[in-house]
């Protein structure tokens, strides 16, 4: 017979038990391995959580990872409790909502522009990513879907949670406008709470579309940019003038020590784009808060090439992390809102639009360099 689309004895036991299923490798553990649908298909990670509102069963969430095992951890099925819970009161105040239309039409206009927005900005991150498969860097989606839904939980999450309360007042507010004794106070109160709930929900909505935006910048082909020649130094000048309010809070020094006259004919935009992300690199990961370090430039000509070399005297990398910091998502500052995308821009910059090389050297404790070659001339052989 056909396929089924899903375990459907791992389904009906989280409805009629209401418990999690975790499974790390379906095919060889638990008591689904003979379910057809497991048999068929031969998933790896599996998790199913039921959807609860009020001790309530709404609905079941189910996911599937047919690349990892172990996919699903603790703090990953915490998160999605968190945001099971939040989805069932979701799915709850839709109902509400239908009754109150004069009061938000104005917010629900906002929340769907943006939410339009939004949509539109998933649409291009889907265009980005197909690209990023074509790159031998391309961790598996997994991550990356991963990556992007971490980041744009919180925002989303905050938003979901105002949105509730927001529905519950106006349903409080209606109530007592339908009996016909409002208080002057309670109008008022109604109005400062949908003002501050409505200017939340657009801050955090704007606050997931601008990273969305940061995701996109992943795509390399930035084809409005001009290329010109230019001498290095100057332009690295131009560079640091636009970093300057961040380096200032900071206790860094900058020292520039390369050939004042060497000249490249390249993509100044993408180069400022490398440069930025390799400066921010070391401010977020390299130094304790409070810690002065010194930042280096320095460059020669090699050949028909620009050898550019960047260094810190931060804490420097551990072995195991320096085969992977040009990885899309990989970061170890998860927590603090690190995207893990600044050096995996880095890397397709310097290698797909200015058609070079770089590679990262590190002594923990001591310093971390990246070399960067570059053709002087872009469409110079190599």
């Amino acid at each position: 017979g056909e396929i089924p689309k899903l375990a459907s004895a791992i389904a009906h036991y989280v409805i009629r038990t209401q418990e999690n299923v975790v499974l790390n490798n379906a095919t060889q553990e638990g008591q689904f391995t003979r379910d057809p649908y497991i048999a068929a298909t031969q998933p790896k990670s599996i998790l199913c959580t039921p959807l609860l509102h009020q001790g309530k069963l709404t609905g079941i969430l189910y996911l599937e990872n047919n690349l990892t095992e172990g996919a699903f951890t603790t703090d990953r099925l915490e998160l999605l409790k968190l945001l099971s819970a939040q989805i069932a009161i979701s799915l709850e105040n839709a109902q509400l909502y239908n009754n109150l239309q004069e009061f938000n039409q104005n917010l629900e206009q906002l929340v769907g522009d943006r939410t339009q927005e939004l949509s539109h900005t998933l649409d291009t991150l889907k265009a980005t990513q197909s690209k990023l498969v074509e790159s031998e860097k391309m961790a598996s989606l997994g991550g990356l879907v991963a990556g992007v839904a971490h980041e744009i939980n919180t925002p989303i999450g905050v938003g979901v949670t105002v949105a509730s309360a927001l529905a519950e007042n106006t349903t409080e507010f209606a109530s007592t406008y339908k009996s016909g004794k409002m208080k002057r106070s309670e109008l008022e109160e109604f109005l400062d709470i949908a003002i501050q709930s409505s200017n939340t929900l657009l801050t955090n909505l704007n606050q997931a579309a601008a990273l969305i935006q940061s995701f996109k910048e992943v795509a390399v082909d930035r084809s409005s940019e001009e290329r010109r020649t230019f001498i290095v130094r100057d332009y690295l000048d131009e560079i640091l003038i636009q970093l300057k309010p961040t380096l200032r809070n900071s206790k860094h020094s900058i020292e520039i020590k390369g050939d004042t006259k060497i000249a490249i004919d390249s993509y100044p935009g993408a180069l400022s784009q490398v440069v930025t992300n390799l400066l921010m690199n070391s401010l977020i990961h390299a130094y304790e808060p409070g810690e002065s370090g010194q930042l280096v430039f320095d460059w020669q000509q090699e050949g028909s090439r620009l050898r550019l070399e960047y260094s810190d005297d931060g804490k420097g990398i551990p072995p195991e992390n320096l085969s992977k910091i040009f990885e899309p998502f990989f970061t170890t500052k998860r927590g603090q809102g690190g995207s893990g995308l600044g050096l995996h821009i880095v890397y397709n910059l310097v290698t797909q639009k200015l058609l070079g090389e770089v590679e990262c050297k590190s002594k923990v404790g001591v310093e971390t360099k990246f070399i960067i070659k570059l053709p002087l001339q872009i469409d110079a052989k190599l």
